[in-house]
């Protein structure tokens, strides 16, 4: 892998990801496979292969590249900011503030008899699930200010997690047993609930978080000399704090509005994009991030996806993200 050049690589990655986003095109309840979406691009338009692929199958790998991009790079950045290599998205507590929003919506909506179907359909869900984690990073703001030091933020995004969590459990202890299992499978994430009409809300504010993010290369890479090292160089920790953190807080958010709390992307992908890279330089890591989160977003909803949806997201993503973490604990023992 040293001897091939960067741009191949960038090269590689982008055909898998093609690859990947046409088998996924493939998949669906609809009788249409291969050949038959082939025949419809090339030779004669076919009415039923326009339903399902406009209806299903393209929102559904488009969100899987979107929600896997966005999740890798929020997990780039915490890692950097934090110097921790098990930091993501969930050590800030946004995903649980935003699943605290859906179940004050479910637990209201219970109340007055409306189905969580009916509330997914017209982004009920979507809007409760970005104010939750608005809110909560609404709160970490505050926390940034009132405590010094990344390890006090670190406990602070941890606890506000679990204070998020005991939220959860109490309202939906108070709701029906029909929106409290909607919940829990909301809750283990999906590619399949975003709309076509939906997505270039949430193309906008995942690009706005990325350019946020993309914009704070320098300052990541100047973190990695300590924050001595980077006040040496110019950096404004403030700022940069700033940046990095909404745009980390941007990106996860978007995807657990929309998606839901989905796991193990933001953790492991950026372990994998150092490595076959072979750099620390993130002007090159962010932008092989999002395309790294886009392949394992697509190969976990196609693995999900290839079982009839039996197995959900969530469990995917931990399959295939777990051993990735192991062998980052197990080379941190070993060099240690």
């Amino acid at each position: 892998m040293s001897r091939i050049p960067v741009p191949a690589r960038f090269a590689l990655l982008g055909a898998l990801l093609l690859l990947l986003a046409f088998v996924g095109l493939c998949q669906g309840g609809l009788r249409v496979g291969a050949a038959e979406i082939l025949r419809h691009w090339f030779v004669a338009p076919d009415p039923t292969v326009d339903l399902a692929l406009r209806t299903f199958r393209v929102p559904r790998v488009l969100t899987a590249v979107l929600g896997g991009g966005a999740l890798a790079a929020s997990g780039l950045l915490l890692q950097t900011w934090f110097r921790n290599p098990l930091a993501d998205a969930h050590i800030l507590g946004i995903s649980s503030g935003a699943m605290a929003g859906v179940a004050f919506g479910t637990t209201a909506a219970s109340a007055f008899g409306i189905s969580f179907a009916g509330r997914l359909a017209r982004f009920g869900t979507v809007c409760e699930a970005a104010a939750g984690a608005a809110l909560a990073c609404a709160a970490l703001v505050l926390f940034a200010r009132a405590v010094r030091g990344k390890t006090a933020l670190l406990v602070a995004g941890v606890m506000l997690g679990y204070l998020c969590a005991a939220v959860v459990s109490t309202l939906l202890w108070c709701a029906g047993a029909e929106e409290t299992r909607a919940f829990a499978l909301w809750s283990m994430g999906s590619f399949s609930h975003v709309e076509l009409r939906a997505l270039p809300v949430a193309f906008l504010f995942a690009a706005l978080g990325g350019a946020l993010g993309f914009s704070a290369t320098r300052e990541l890479d100047a973190l990695l000399l300590g924050d001595d090292g980077a006040r040496s160089v110019g950096v404004d920790l403030n700022r940069a704090r700033a940046k990095i953190l909404g745009a980390a807080a941007i990106l996860s958010g978007t995807v657990c509005a929309f998606c839901g709390p989905v796991g193990f992307v933001g953790l492991a992908v950026p372990h994998i994009a150092r490595r076959v890279l072979g750099t620390v330089r993130h002007r090159v890591l962010m932008p092989f991030c999002w395309l790294c989160g886009g392949v394992l977003g697509l190969a976990a909803m196609t693995a999900s996806e290839a079982s009839g949806g039996a197995v959900p997201l969530n469990a995917v993503t931990a399959l295939l993200g777990a051993p990735v973490v192991l062998s980052v604990l197990v080379d941190g023992a070993r060099r240690g």
